[in-house]
C-alpha cells in the first residue's frame, strides 16, 4: 500500500503543508488559533475542513491575500497586533523582565527597549469631566470659596459673607 498525499479540492493545501495563523480567534482543527501559531496539516485536518459539497475553508482562506491563514511558516516578528490584548500582555511580560534586572544600567536599557518595542506607556489615570460642564465648574468654585471661609450655605441658598 502506497501513501498518497491528500489535497484540498482546489489544491491550495496539501498534507504536510505548514500554514500560520494571521489573526487570533480563528476556530479550526479542534481549537482556537492564536496569531503566529504554525500548523502542519495532516490528512485528517484537511478532510475535517471539507463541507458537504467537498469545498474547504482552507482554500478560501489560503487563496485570499488577507486570509486568516497563510501558507508557510510564521515570517517572524511580533505575534501581537497594536492595541490588542496580546500586545498588552507581551508589554507587561517584557516590563516585568526588565524590572527584574538587578543591574540599574542594564535595567534602564531593558526598559528603554520595552518602550522602543511597544511605544510609550499608556496613562494609568485620567480626570473625568474636568472643566467640561457648568456643574463641575460651579462645584469647583464652591469648593474653593468654602476652603477660604467665604461661603456659607443656608437653606440650600448660597450667600457670601461680608
Amino acid at each position: 500500500m502506497t501513501a498518497h498525499k491528500v489535497e484540498t479540492p482546489l489544491g491550495m493545501a496539501a498534507e504536510g503543508d505548514v500554514v500560520h495563523c494571521v489573526q487570533s480567534g480563528l476556530t479550526a482543527f479542534g481549537g482556537v488559533l492564536v496569531r503566529g501559531q504554525e500548523i502542519t496539516l495532516t490528512a485528517a485536518m484537511i478532510e475535517g475542513t471539507l463541507d458537504r459539497d467537498g469545498s474547504s475553508f482552507l482554500d478560501r482562506e489560503l487563496s485570499r491575500p488577507d486570509g486568516r491563514l497563510q501558507k508557510g511558516a510564521w515570517p517572524g516578528g511580533p505575534t501581537w497586533t497594536a492595541g490588542s490584548v496580546e500586545e498588552a500582555e507581551a508589554r507587561e511580560r517584557d516590563r516585568k523582565v526588565a524590572w527584574a534586572e538587578p543591574n540599574p544600567v542594564r535595567r534602564a536599557a531593558a526598559l528603554r527597549q520595552v518602550e522602543a518595542t511597544y511605544g510609550a506607556a499608556l496613562p494609568t489615570s485620567r480626570t473625568l469631566g474636568a472643566g467640561t460642564s457648568n456643574e463641575v465648574q460651579i462645584a469647583d468654585q464652591r469648593s474653593r470659596m468654602s476652603s477660604q471661609g467665604r461661603l456659607v450655605t443656608r437653606s440650600m441658598t448660597l450667600h457670601r459673607e461680608s
